[in-house]
């Protein structure tokens, strides 16, 4: 099986390696990126998990990123709401990032927020050792209903507290090796051509472009990033 990828994965890459050229004059608008970057996206979930966070109405985010790591952006998931504060503020060691979500009324279980953040593709150094998180879900009234940390030395990929958890994924690594490659891409294609739902794959990590949907689009993206057209926070 893992020869056979392997071959796939060659027959991938030269088809790609010829196709692209003729795919950005399609209309693809991203120019080339100067500096190649590692994304990882972090997704700030909620889960009501007893009566009492049904109340959940706004969350806190504070987010400290120390260099080079560079947060990019942050934005709405899929239980709706709006960014109602936005602030921050940098030094030579880093920045801090803060976000404050709220909703009009009880949201669903889901996404609240997605967090961008690139550093140098070059990079030795790890986004665990590099960020810290502090997460708050509260009543309107500012009382506190769950409260998930996240620092350097307690740091994992998935972390959960109360109502709230947290998942951090390295963009476009389907299949969780701890690199982007064309066997990204290739796993990528099965799962969508071969509706093969066994495979091991990171759904969360597939979905390069961030729209929260695995298709076609999430391996070409793959493809173009790999030939230096974009880094995957230009089209987030």
């Amino acid at each position: 099986m893992k020869k056979s990828m392997k071959k796939i994965a060659a027959v991938l890459s030269a088809a790609v390696m010829c196709a692209l050229p003729m795919a950005g004059s399609f209309g693809t608008t991203a120019s080339a990126a100067s500096s190649r970057t590692k994304s990882y996206r972090t997704y700030i979930d909620f889960k009501k998990r007893n009566s009492a966070q049904a109340n959940f109405r706004v969350l806190d985010l504070e987010f400290f990123t120390y260099n080079p790591f560079k947060m990019q952006s942050i934005k709405r998931g899929d239980v709706g709401g709006y960014i109602s504060a936005v602030h921050g503020s940098g030094s030579q060691y880093g920045a801090l990032h803060h976000r404050e979500w709220k909703t009009g009324g009880q949201p669903g279980d889901g996404t609240v927020l997605k967090a961008l953040t690139d550093v140098s593709e070059s990079s030795t150094y790890k986004f665990e050792d590099n960020t810290i998180f502090r997460v708050k879900a509260k009543k309107n009234n500012g009382t506190v209903l769950s409260y998930l940390e996240v620092k350097e030395d307690t740091h994992s990929l998935e972390h959960i507290s109360g109502c709230l958890s947290l998942e951090t994924v390295l963009v476009g690594d389907a299949n969780g090796d701890g690199d982007v490659d064309i066997s990204d891409a290739v796993m990528v294609a099965q799962y969508v051509d071969n509706n093969m739902k066994d495979l091991d794959i990171n759904l969360r990590a597939a979905d390069a472009d961030g729209n929260g949907v695995v298709n076609h689009t999430d391996q070409v993206t793959i493809q173009e990033y790999l030939v230096h057209l974009y880094n995957f926070s230009d089209i987030q």
